[in-house]
């Protein structure tokens, strides 16, 4: 049997105790396709939308601000004291240096996507007690 921590093997004793074997069959795979219909609910429900995780949490100690900044506030910057408030920058930013930026941003994008990637390649480590 697959897992997301590895594998497990089992010997089922089907002669010995067919009914058990029979009902543990069956009940890995209702919870198998329980967890595919869950996860093809919840990604009709949050296709297409830009909200997080956090905005449909209810979890007090989750931001509820948004990470990114919105492109209203792109010529404003966040106050030294982090607080939620932004104020105007005096400076406003040429289209090159927003261009600059913005290829900057995708980098560091691409670089954390590969590095997802490159994780979820490497073999889980499992340990047999």
């Amino acid at each position: 049997m697959k897992t997301t921590v590895g594998d497990i093997e089992s010997e089922l004793w089907t002669k010995e105790t067919p009914k058990a074997c029979r009902n543990f069959t069956q009940l890995c795979i209702e919870e198998v396709e329980e967890s595919e219909e869950e996860s093809v609910i919840l990604n009709k429900k949050f296709s297409g939308k830009d909200n997080s995780a956090h905005d449909h949490l209810t979890d007090p100690k989750l931001s509820s601000q948004p990470a990114v900044a919105s492109p209203e506030l792109a010529n404003k910057k966040w106050k030294e004291d982090r607080s939620s408030d932004w104020e105007s920058d005096d400076e406003v930013k040429t289209q090159e240096e927003l261009e600059i930026i913005k290829k900057g941003k995708e980098a560091v994008k691409e670089r954390i996507k590969y590095k997802l990637r490159d994780a979820k390649k490497e073999p889980k480590k499992v340990t047999k007690l």
